[in-house]
């Protein structure tokens, strides 16, 4: 039984029973306001805020009886990370000049790569540089955009051709500079990528021709491997408490059962296509998530949500 279900039982109850209910209400404040907590302290000590969180966590999920299944999930990427990796180690690209990298860039591009930034461009020029070394045949634009970022090593990013360079007044945060850039893309798809990522061959592809011959798809999005060779995700999974999972996560990214295409809950902004026409009725990601640092639970699509694991 999910929360909101225990909740509206024991709302259900006699008066004597209410009381319980209130507590959950209340326990379910205090968990928000020990998690915001634990983002703020975050910021200035990492290892502290993290710390903070996984107790608050680890004492919400005790006092609502889903520490079993945390604990089943936890248990489960533990034993698939300490397995040895059946998979090879994806080669990484090394440092990048900024002069030596030529996007392709067309006047009626099909998708709109968007790529927000802030700071770490040596992980951007190594994300530019994986998408010209793995140009693909449809016609694209990147868009890269800069948050505002006060230091002067963003001014390299004015020196790489092929890209159309954003640079935002103020820090709007991920979500809202994705928004931003997608009123300036041209394309009929946006392609949403993080910056810390480098595309494989076919990371295109495979996502353009489903998209293009389903209709009814809204959004596809595509199978993350970490550098290690084990998978980070295929698809997402919401738990029954509305907390996300990464499915797969550890696991062999050439099993089989990642190599399908499959309906799931939802897909990682860090690789995420959406219909532009789609993302513009619905205005884009929902502000109301504005503190997300990724724009995975900050879009709801009414079409069903399509995954398709591009290799």
């Amino acid at each position: 039984m999910s929360y909101s279900q225990r909740v509206q039982s024991y709302a259900a109850w006699p008066s004597n029973g209410r009381p319980a209910a209130w507590a959950l209400l209340a326990g379910d404040m205090m968990l928000r306001q020990g998690l915001h907590c634990a983002r703020l302290v975050q910021c200035r000590w990492p290892w502290l805020g993290l710390l903070l969180r996984r107790c608050v966590l680890l004492v919400w999920w005790s006092c609502t009886l889903q520490l079993g299944v945390h604990a089943r999930c936890w248990l489960r990427a533990r034993r698939l990370r300490r397995a040895a990796p059946t998979a090879s180690v994806l080669p990484l690209i090394d440092a990048v000049q900024a002069e030596a990298l030529l996007l392709p860039m067309h006047e009626q591009p099909a998708v709109s790569v968007i790529v927000p930034s802030y700071g770490k461009t040596d992980y951007t020029l190594r994300c530019l540089a994986s998408i010209q070394a793995h140009a693909p045949a449809a016609p694209i634009e990147v868009i890269v955009v800069d948050d505002a970022f006060p230091g002067e090593e963003i001014a390299c990013l004015q020196r790489v051709r092929g890209i159309q360079l954003l640079r935002n007044p103020v820090n709007l945060g991920f979500l809202r500079s994705c928004n931003a850039a997608a009123a300036h893309a041209r394309g009929r798809w946006l392609r949403f990528l993080n910056n810390d990522t480098e595309v494989q061959p076919g990371w295109l592809a495979s996502l353009v021709e489903y998209a293009d011959t389903h209709e009814d798809c809204g959004a596809v999005g595509s199978k993350l491997v970490y550098p290690d060779g084990t998978l980070q995700e295929a698809g997402g999974v919401v738990l029954a408490d509305g907390d996300g999972w990464n499915h797969g996560k550890h696991g062999n990214p050439d099993d089989p059962a990642y190599n399908e295409l499959c309906e799931v809950d939802y897909c990682s902004g860090a690789s995420l296509m959406v219909r532009a026409e789609l993302f513009r009725r619905f205005g884009g990601f929902d502000r109301r998530y504005v503190r997300a640092t990724s724009a995975r639970h900050a879009f709801r699509l009414t079409p069903r949500n399509e995954v398709f694991n591009a290799r």
